[in-house]
């Protein structure tokens, strides 16, 4: 079962112990929007702008360097700026382009935007929490 069910499942049995706090705190990526399908529209949307054929290749190779670097991050080994504007770097030049990380990163994000969707019931869960909670 993904969280946001167990989350909502909670809320509708009326959980005394979500009374207990005042402010909440969500991470969005994968517990009220669906990270997945953000990046299925955004990858290829960037590759295309930035002259790069995007393929089953090109989205597995961004996915093991994105998912290296978070390890490194998580590690203390990169900052979240060099995260942010390495892995296009290296993306592209697996593949012989060269780009400016940074930028290509900027217009990837803004293409995340176009592709949110909301994961199942999500909605329910803000609308739900709103009326008892300050939501972050």
């Amino acid at each position: 079962m993904r969280s946001e069910n167990a989350i909502y499942n909670i809320l509708k049995e009326g959980n005394n112990m979500m009374k207990q706090y005042t402010t909440l705190l969500f991470d969005v990526d994968d517990t009220l929007l669906d990270f997945d399908a953000a990046e299925a529209v955004a990858l290829p949307l960037v590759c295309k702008e930035f002259g790069l054929t995007y393929s089953e290749e090109v989205r597995n190779y961004y996915r093991a360097v994105n998912d290296e670097l978070w390890r490194a991050l998580e590690l203390g080994h990169v900052t979240r700026d060099e995260l942010l504007g390495t892995r296009f770097t290296r993306l592209f030049q697996a593949f012989g382009h060269t780009v400016d990380g940074s930028v290509v990163d900027e217009r990837y994000r803004d293409y995340l935007v176009v592709g949110q969707q909301f994961v199942p019931e999500a909605d329910q869960v803000i609308q739900t929490l709103s009326k008892q909670h300050d939501l972050f």
